[in-house]
């Protein structure tokens, strides 16, 4: 009986190992990419209305932050209808009445802001109107 040494290479090794290695690291990236995707918020939609025959002004401020800047603002003319896209959470609303003239006796006081809590993917209406308004009618 003869014994005689296999000369073995050790590249195959190396080739098997690396593409272990390979597999592997793409196995792991694969597992840490393959979680639930998150959706990314959907805005709140606010259809601003003005139903009356004067100028307004509406803020929108951000009710979680100091800040005394307005996270959105629209003026509209008579009878017109503005679209926002918000982002969901709190907020103060302000308006008033912005034409010169009859401002001070159709809006409301200083300060009367209104607090909303609009949610994400639905869509809000806001009317403006006075007293002295009339509703167009729809023809």
């Amino acid at each position: 009986m003869s014994c005689h040494k296999v000369a073995r290479s050790f590249w195959p090794s190396v080739w098997t190992g690396a593409f272990s290695g390979a597999v592997l690291a793409a196995g792991l990236c694969f597992a840490a990419c393959a979680g639930p995707a998150r959706a990314p918020l959907a805005a709140a939609v606010v259809m601003v209305e003005n139903h009356s025959g004067y100028l307004w002004q509406v803020e929108f401020f951000n009710r979680e932050t100091t800040a005394n800047v307005a996270a959105a603002s629209v003026q509209l003319g008579p009878r017109e209808r503005r679209r926002l896209a918000l982002a969901p959470g709190g907020y103060r609303v302000r308006s008033w009445v912005a034409g010169a003239g009859e401002a001070e006796r159709v809006s409301m006081p200083p300060r009367a802001d209104a607090e909303v809590d609009l949610g994400g993917g639905r869509t809000y209406v806001w009317p403006l109107g006075t007293l002295l308004s009339e509703e167009a009618p729809d023809l």
